[in-house]
């Protein structure tokens, strides 16, 4: 029977009714819409296991229902202060990881060729002795640093774990692929404050956002969520304005109040416009800028040289008429944003991880008004002290100090990046170029540069002259399928989780968990596959790593944490804990591990509402927006204008040179068509590249636009996509100076006029059979080019041209 709108009530009316009903009768009836029968109680044992979600590096914490052993469900841990009960798609996702039938269950040893997917199965014995002998070779040789170790998205204590294997065995080149986007001002965070920073979203008064979509890509999606909802219903006297600026109507700017459209790569000239007309006015927080920031106004240093401040460059360069020019974005809207921002205690402007003038360029405009940490009247929280996991000295022998000292193969050191620690991307041509020592063996835990880098060639060349590649992951991923061994390890539901985080407002919490389940499959911890790999290399590395278990060392390294006496655990001491520690006990480190562990982790709950010292780890003590430590890294190279926010056309074409004039010349197989911009997103379910091997992620996403997600699709203007000749649904290709992918044309109506857009997330050629071979990676499209200060790549900066698939619908 269908149900219709009279049916539905007729239906309201007698449920309402039926408890008058014989029971005989009420049998008859069909249940109340929106109930359902009780489900029936398990047999067997019953638990809720506090759990630390890992589906990114927010630290939610989950309780996994348990029966008899076996996961069953999950649903947030409503004690936990980050997600306070809540999940996001990515949590409710979890166990489709753990029973999914694509994981790598035992080890496996390549017997083909590299990248033709012939495995054999062999014991953790074979395969740790395997590498065990291709390290020790190395030190024999005196070549520790041809070892190179690549990390994907790791924190806490096995990041120093592995770091500390690196030192101890005698390699500087210890490289992490990141992932930049939905990470915020990062690079400008440690330019102008020294220190990392939060966005405090529910505090905010205003929200000014340029490309962060925060409610798909932010650090922390659960408190995004949650923040949006405050901001639009938990003020009973006020709904807070929310502004989207960006090339594509995202999410975010699908739920703003309002979206403006703005050319690609132009925020940063939009922000320092808006910073013109708050200065130009007078409407900036005189006394937070006069007490709190160094560079406002112009100085002198030490040896009398003049140098131009701010408030100089903005009024000189960045009028709103000129603004508008670079933008497309009207005067008057520059001059109404520049007042509604100044108007409203606590603004906030917030940006994703973009170039990295762009990020100094919008965080500017906090400092301006005084959004940062002062009191309650504050947006931009940063950071309380907690002690960080710590370990003891790590011995290193001659042949490891020896090895240390080689130049990092990514040339990191040599200030080229002044604010890049790290520059994974560097690695491939530097191994192409044969411009330094090679690397004879290759580490890499849960990294797939061959899906989640730019030009992704590169990688795949240099892959295939590393003699020895081991790989530490779950899934035969893209670059785990050109491993000659493959580790495999568990699931976060299976194994140890500890991410030290915070939340939204600055609160330190360590989210950590014991396995919730026994571990499926043959699989080992890496914290436990280096300690057994040291260990079996033997000398100074093994001393270095004194422990017999990952939880040895994670108990060791909290130590510092145990001992200032501070916070509490996450939860209420679980029924079958004994002995449990209560404020009157005085506990052991042994015991407050042990309930720290089995509660979900550590928060200091006393910090909740309140703000951390005013403090800036910078050279002048202030918030700097003359960055004095850009000024010092950049030596010879340093001016004003290099250490103040400022804005620069970006030259891409001209970067890529002989492959552009190459790429523009006409080719008879292909229709005409127009330059057009490329603008990359993430939706959630693709947050860190990760996900599409889940169907349930892999289903949703971009349920916002009807789209059928399981194929790469490109959005395009209608009217653009008219004069292309290329109809809804139509397969295109998409190419640039580099590449092309095949994808399917969605007409988008907040797509700009010369905007396409694409989502990253989707493409795989491996991670089994829900995500191989379902769309094409956009990554593809995408040429190396490096933010000039962070080292970080600069995914927006691609130009295309879209054209029908003849024959293909």
């Amino acid at each position: 029977m269908s149900l219709t709108r009279r049916s539905f009530f007729k239906w309201g009316v007698l449920s309402g009714t039926a408890a008058t009903l014989p029971m005989w009768l009420q049998k008859l009836l069909p249940a109340p819409i929106g109930t359902k029968e009780p489900s029936p109680k398990p047999k067997g044992e019953e638990k809720f296991v506090p759990s630390v979600c890992g589906g990114c590096g927010a630290g939610c914490g989950l309780l996994v229902r348990v029966v008899e052993g076996r996961a069953v469900g999950v649903k947030g841990n409503p004690n936990h202060p980050v997600n306070q009960g809540a999940l996001c798609p990515r949590g409710l996702a979890v166990l489709q990881e753990l029973y999914h039938p694509d994981r790598i269950k035992t080890p496996l040893k390549r017997r083909g060729k590299r990248g033709m997917g012939d495995w054999r199965p062999i014991s953790w014995d074979e395969g740790l002795q395997e590498m065990t002998t291709q390290l020790k070779q190395l030190r024999q040789k005196g070549e520790p640093h041809t070892l190179a170790i690549l990390l994907g998205s790791t924190r806490g204590l096995l990041r120093l774990l592995f770091h500390r294997f690196a030192a101890a065995f005698g390699t500087p080149n210890i490289f992490e692929l990141g992932w930049g986007m939905g990470e915020g001002a990062v690079d400008a965070a440690l330019a102008m404050h020294g220190t990392d920073i939060t966005y405090d979203l529910e505090r905010a008064d205003f929200v000014l956002s340029f490309s962060a979509d925060w409610l798909q890509a932010f650090p922390s999606p659960v408190e995004a969520a949650r923040a949006y909802g405050q901001l639009r219903r938990g003020r009973p006297d006020k709904r807070v304005r929310i502004v989207q600026i960006e090339p594509r109507l995202s999410v975010t700017g699908i739920k703003a109040d309002e979206w403006i459209p703005i050319n690609p790569y132009t925020e940063g000239a939009l922000a320092l416009g808006i910073a013109h007309v708050i200065v130009r006015e007078g409407l900036y927080d005189l006394d937070f800028v006069a007490k709190h920031t160094f560079g406002f106004e112009d100085w002198k240093d030490a040896e009398g040289n003049f140098h131009s401040g701010f408030r100089s460059l903005v009024l000189r360069q960045y009028p709103p008429a000129k603004v508008s020019e670079i933008t497309g974005v009207r005067v008057e809207t520059v001059e109404r944003l520049a007042k509604e921002f100044a108007g409203h205690k606590p603004a906030l402007a917030l940006c994703d991880r973009t170039r990295f003038y762009d990020q100094m360029a919008v965080h500017s405009l906090n400092a301006l008004v005084g959004s940062i940490g002062v009191g309650a009247q504050h947006a931009v929280s940063l950071p309380w002290s907690f002690p960080e996991p710590t370990l003891p000295n790590c011995p290193q022998d001659a042949v490891a100090q020896k090895g240390q000292q080689q130049p990092r193969l990514d040339k990191s050191e040599e200030d080229a990046f002044p604010l890049a620690t790290s520059l994974p991307e560097q690695l491939p041509d530097v191994l192409l170029d044969r411009s330094s020592y090679p690397v004879k063996a290759l580490l890499l835990y849960r990294a797939n540069p061959l899906f989640a880098s730019p030009e992704l060639g590169r990688w795949l060349q240099a892959l295939r002259r590393i003699p020895f590649v081991v790989s530490l992951n779950s899934f035969l991923d893209e670059t785990s399928e050109f491993a000659d061994l493959i580790l495999p390890v568990p699931t976060p539901r299976e194994s140890w989780q500890e991410v030290p985080t915070r939340t939204m407002s600055g609160v330190p919490v360590l989210s950590l968990s014991r396995p919730a389940v026994a571990s499926l499959y043959d699989t080992r911890h890496a914290g436990d596959v280096l300690i057994q790999l040291a260990h079996a290399v033997g000398g100074t590395v093994a001393s270095a790593f004194p422990w017999k278990t990952f939880p040895d060392a994670l108990k060791e390294s909290l130590k510092g944490l145990f001992a200032s006496g501070r916070g509490e655990t996450i939860s209420p001491p679980p029924e079958e804990e004994e002995e449990w520690v209560t404020a009157e006990t005085k506990p052991t480190l042994e015991k407050w591990f042990k309930n720290v562990a089995a509660t979900g982790g550590w928060v200091d709950k006393s910090l909740e509402g309140k703000s951390p010292p005013l403090r800036f780890n910078t050279s002048s003590g202030k918030l700097e927006f003359y960055s004095l430590t850009l000024h010092r890294k950049l030596g010879k190279r340093a001016s004003d204008i290099a250490c103040l926010p400022h804005f620069e056309d970006p030259d891409f074409l001209g970067k890529l040179g002989e492959r552009v004039e190459l790429w523009l010349r006409p080719k008879p197989e292909e229709p005409p068509s127009r330059l057009l911009h490329l603008y990359l997103y993430t939706p959630l379910v693709f947050q860190g590249g990760e996900g599409a091997h889940l169907p349930y992620l892999h289903g949703i996403a971009g349920s916002h636009l009807g789209e059928r997600s399981w194929t790469t699709w490109v959005e395009i203007n209608p009217e653009t996509a008219k004069g292309l000749n290329i109809n809804d649904g139509d397969w295109v290709w998409v190419e640039s100076p580099i590449g092309r992918i095949k994808a399917k044309a969605k007409l988008f109506a907040g797509a700009m006029p010369d905007v396409v857009s694409i989502p990253l997330g989707l493409g795989h050629t491996a991670y089994g059979r829900w995500a191989k071979d379902v769309g094409s990676n956009p990554a593809a499209l995408v040429a190396k080019v490096l933010d000039e200060i962070s080292g970080q790549p600069q995914w927006q900066l691609t130009v295309v041209r879209v054209y029908k698939a003849e024959g293909e619908r």
